[in-house]
């Protein structure tokens, strides 16, 4: 998923621009599309994008055009569903739209990055991000990429990746309680996984 800021009554030309050198099919998010393994896809202006399932489901913002974050709402749906699968970039951009969902994503035990503000056109998102201490790796956009491939070839081959999924963990800490009398019941999942 790409996700940009851009002016409500703007013509997004993204997804045109991007297609000329991906390899991968590019399109615009649309109301009720499946998610496909190998597609980009890019939000279109004055929308908010939600991840359900394996689905992407396009609305329209419900806070005033200065206080919307799409790609904070776009990243929280995401930690759900993917849990510590989940990978959220930060790249050039103004403000700090993106450092609540790193730090969702990351909550979730999934992976944080930002691009190098030295290397951005516009610094401000990935130094709030990289100010608030929700970033597992900082880098160039090349880096991050590699990261990002790095880490989906890693999930390909090792689905997965030594995480316990939510039951196995349910259990471990049932039986935690059980025996030892620790009661882990109020920790946010993500660490506990990690740890």
């Amino acid at each position: 998923m790409i996700l940009q800021h851009q002016a409500p009554d703007h013509e997004s030309q993204l997804a045109d621009i991007l297609s000329r050198s991906s390899k991968l099919p590019m399109q615009e998010a649309d109301e009720n599309m499946s998610v496909a393994s190998g597609h980009i896809y890019v939000l279109t202006p004055d929308r908010y994008l939600t991840i359900v399932d394996h689905g992407l489901f396009v609305e329209p913002p419900n806070q005033p055009r200065g206080l919307r974050m799409p790609i904070d709402h776009f990243m929280r749906s995401l930690a759900e569903p993917a849990s510590a699968r989940s990978v959220g970039v930060i790249g050039s951009g103004t403000g700090n739209d993106g450092t609540a969902g790193l730090q969702t994503i990351k909550g979730v035990g999934g992976v944080a990055l930002a691009q190098d503000p030295q290397t951005a056109l516009y610094d401000g998102m990935s130094q709030a991000a990289i100010d608030a201490g929700v970033v597992d790796r900082v880098g160039g956009i090349p880096d991050l990429c590699s990261t990002v491939v790095e880490i989906a070839n890693r999930l390909k081959t090792d689905p997965s990746d030594g995480a316990f999924s939510r039951s196995d963990l349910k259990g471990v800490l049932t039986l935690l309680s059980a025996r030892m009398g620790h009661d882990f019941a109020a920790y946010k999942q993500g660490p506990i996984g990690r740890q």
